[in-house]
């Protein structure tokens, strides 16, 4: 039966969750919500003979993330009808899961665009940070930070680079703010300039995924990179948890920088932007 799932049903979840493991990174973070009180979102799932057989997540920021071990389910009435209702922008998962339920979201949607991906787990119990002349990186409680986030440009092309629109860049610059202060943000600079970035997301108790990491274009090609990644996953480790990130599949650059710094590759995913 697909049902909304409620705190009842919170010890299938968590069960659910410990048996995929890394199949189900994306859904970590929203059931310890769930379990804290703190849901930002909408729980379903499949439940035969008392045994949890798919979870599917519907954030409030327009995500639906998605994992089941029959197949059959992906192609079922009643996930229709929640597709229907929630109208996610956004669908993320595994290779598998997304492909599983693309035939089914075209039923609801205009248009589909499709981005591959992998997901990389640091390898390593330590990580070497290689300083570079003449930049700094920044997180934590800093007296410049307000200067440095009020550069709104810097922003606007990160937004630009990764395909969003840009809106609202005042919420995103305020949420900046307080990842920064969690020394879960972190910025290169070059005297005042801000010149990348990088950030720590979806962290829970064991693990958190490094994203967003991004340099200006006339300062690449300069190990900037590798240095916001390296201190990212330093941080990680210093809390205990394990290091993940994703990859897009066409950047093999990126992959292989990844590779030389620890991380080997675990798990294919895949993430559909949807027009209605």
């Amino acid at each position: 039966m697909f049902e909304k799932l409620e705190k009842k049903h919170l010890p299938l979840m968590l069960a659910y969750i410990e048996r995929f493991n890394d199949d189900v990174i994306y859904l970590v973070k929203p059931i310890e919500q769930f379990a804290s009180d703190y849901s930002q979102g909408v729980f379903y799932g499949h439940i035969e003979n008392a045994q949890l057989l798919g979870i599917f997540y519907f954030s409030a920021k327009s995500w639906m993330t998605l994992h089941t071990e029959d197949s059959k389910i992906l192609g079922s009435l009643q996930l229709l009808k929640a597709i229907k209702h929630h109208k996610p922008k956004f669908v993320k998962g595994t290779q598998n899961m997304v492909d599983g339920v693309y035939k089914l979201i075209c039923r609801a949607v205009n248009e589909t665009t499709e981005h591959k991906s992998t997901l990389m787990v640091y390898d390593q119990e330590a990580i070497v940070i290689k300083p570079i002349d003449k930049f700094d990186l920044i997180t934590g409680e800093n007296e410049i930070v307000e200067e440095l986030l009020s550069d709104l440009r810097f922003f606007i092309d990160v937004e630009t680079h990764f395909g969003r629109q840009v809106k609202a860049i005042n919420d995103i610059v305020k949420e900046f703010k307080t990842m920064i202060n969690q020394e879960n943000y972190m910025l290169a600079i070059f005297g005042k300039e801000i010149i990348a970035q990088g950030l720590i997301e979806d962290e829970t108790d064991q693990q958190g995924i490094l994203s967003g990491i991004y340099v200006a274009p006339k300062y690449r090609k300069l190990g900037i990179g590798e240095l916001i990644t390296s201190a990212l996953t330093d941080q990680l480790l210093k809390r205990d948890k394990v290091p993940y990130l994703f990859v897009k599949n066409n950047n093999s650059n990126a992959r292989r920088l990844y590779e030389k710094m620890g991380y080997k590759a675990i798990k294919q995913y895949s993430m559909i932007t949807i027009t209605y």
